[in-house]
């Protein structure tokens, strides 16, 4: 598992404030920094609605970062962890895990992390090492997955799990008896939760979800005119990842916990 605050601390972050930390700093002085932004932020999100929305609604969802910002959702909001995955493939029967990554959440703040890349025994496709952008000198030294489960399932505890997608990340995370603790634990799957709450968006895609709310945007995905990824710039990725989950987890718990109109 790798520490990740010195990645944070790069990105002027620490563990327990995360994105939804930055409302609590302009709460403390910067509120016109995000009054500024409002106005674009709500063009962008306009975008992402279905046409025949309401002002009404539109100006809602709109709300619901700052409103999610300093929101309480009990049980909800405590001892959660939010994870995502990285396969040599999508098949069940022959892919194995490249990648995994972890942010234990508490009343939406991020107060730890578990990253580690994960060997998995045989050669990464190379269309799927462009798309997630690790390759195989990246998992060489990296542990095999009965190690990384065990290491993943320690870490979880009896936490509720966050995914986009949940089905996928639970059935890599569940197939080998390392982790199979992990099946008793309760899946919430923030991607049928963005269908219900957010019914009037076009796509309910995770990067699309980024995209519309401004959460942190962070992709896998590397152009030809980028630099080879570090092990450092890949980490980055990762905990923007999380991040940007666990956004679309606490906008949908807005919604869902306050009915949010359709």
């Amino acid at each position: 598992m790798f520490h990740v605050k010195p990645f944070l601390m790069l990105d002027g972050l620490l563990p327990g404030q995360g994105r939804f930390g930055l409302y609590e700093q302009l709460r403390d002085g910067r509120l016109i920094v995000m009054e500024k932004h409002s106005e674009q932020a709500h063009g962008i999100l306009q975008t992402f609605i279905s046409d025949g929305t309401s002002a009404a609604i539109e100006a809602r969802y709109a709300s619901l970062p700052a409103i999610a910002a300093e929101s309480d959702y009990g049980d909800l909001d405590r001892n959660i962890v939010v994870l995502d995955t990285e396969t040599t493939g999508f098949s069940f029967n022959h892919d194995e895990l490249t990648q995994i990554a972890a942010a234990r959440m508490d009343q939406g703040r991020i107060v730890d992390w578990f990253i580690t890349f994960v060997n998995p025994g045989k050669p990464i496709p190379e269309d799927v090492a462009y798309l997630t952008d690790i390759h195989d000198e990246d998992v060489a030294d990296a542990p095999h997955p009965s190690d990384a489960l065990s290491d993943l399932v320690k870490f979880v505890g009896d936490a509720k799990i966050v995914a986009h997608n949940a089905e996928f990340d639970r059935t890599f995370t569940t197939r080998h008896p390392s982790g199979y603790p992990l099946l008793e634990n309760t899946w919430i799957d923030s991607l049928d939760l963005a269908r219900i709450a957010l019914p009037r968006l076009k796509s309910h895609r995770l990067l699309d979800l980024v995209k519309a709310f401004g959460a942190p945007l962070s992709t896998h995905r590397t152009g030809h005119e980028e630099q080879p990824a570090t092990e450092q710039g890949n980490l980055n990725d990762e905990v923007e990842q999380q991040e940007a989950t666990a956004s679309s987890w606490r906008l949908s718990e807005r919604c869902l916990c306050r009915s949010c109109a359709r």
